[in-house]
């Protein structure tokens, strides 16, 4: 019977709309953590996204973290919204911020940390998002940033760089002076690079389904169709400059274009 089929298939799909926790709870917490001995700030959510700007104090990061959590009543995600934490730690070198939460209990509840966190212009980061966009701006320690789903918008002024998203656009602007490494990946989506000033360097780039644009200066170039080798700047290259996007576009700019 036609008819009986389709009933039977409503049954589980209304059964997984009604077990989707539409209900959800927030809340912000702020704190101020010292850096004792740290020399990179490490952080790093499920969800949600992670902002980095340039502070004033030079022995401490101010963080504000905004904590969401779900659920099929109200009162039951202020319940599992208070299940949720902000926790640090300092090992060896590093300063470590997460969220802290029963994982078992809130299966299916989707927490999530989103952080906005000021931090000393030399300390190093190291940031990590499965689904979320990561921004910096102003800092010149070095620098990590890798994220499954979301988009880069990154500003450094030092020469150990190395972002990557799966699903996502990066936007980089590079102010080095010194040897630049730097490495940005994309699995789809858009690479823009903007190198503002500093040594000269070699250039890498390759996409698999997408264009290479380079400045419009480049020396001893070596092109194909989907890949691009070539040194940018005067001068003889100290540093190295590799991007790889599978399928989305490279753009690559310096302080002339």
């Amino acid at each position: 019977n036609p008819t009986m089929h389709k009933s039977l298939l409503l049954v589980p799909l209304l059964a997984v709309a009604c077990s989707y926790p539409r209900f959800a709870a927030s809340k912000t917490v702020e704190l101020d953590l010292p850096l004792a001995q740290a020399s990179k700030l490490k952080c790093k959510t499920h969800n949600g996204s992670i902002s980095i700007s340039p502070s004033s104090a030079s022995d401490a990061v101010h963080v504000v973290a905004v904590l969401q959590a779900r659920g099929h009543t109200q009162k039951e995600a202020d319940d599992n919204l208070e299940l949720l934490s902000v926790a640090h730690s300092h090992d060896g070198d590093a300063l470590r911020i997460y969220g802290d939460y029963p994982l078992f209990e809130l299966s299916n509840r989707s927490p999530s940390f989103s952080y906005t966190i000021q931090v000393p212009e030399h300390l190093a980061v190291s940031l990590v998002s499965h689904n979320g966009d990561i921004t910096t701006r102003g800092t010149s320690g070095a620098t990590h940033i890798e994220t499954h789903n979301g988009d880069i918008n990154a500003h450094s002024a030092n020469g150990s760089t190395s972002v990557e998203t799966h699903n996502g656009r990066i936007d980089l602007s590079l102010r080095a002076d010194q040897d630049l490494q730097g490495v940005a990946v994309s699995h789809n989506g858009d690479i823009d690079i903007r190198l503002e000033a500093g040594a000269p360097c070699w250039l890498h780039a390759r996409t698999h389904n997408g264009n290479i644009k380079t400045p419009s200066v480049i020396h001893e170039a070596t092109i194909s169709r989907r890949s691009v080798r070539c040194r940018i700047g005067d001068g003889e290259a100290i540093g190295d400059l590799k991007v790889t996007s599978h399928n989305g576009d490279i753009a690559v700019r310096d302080a002339n274009d």
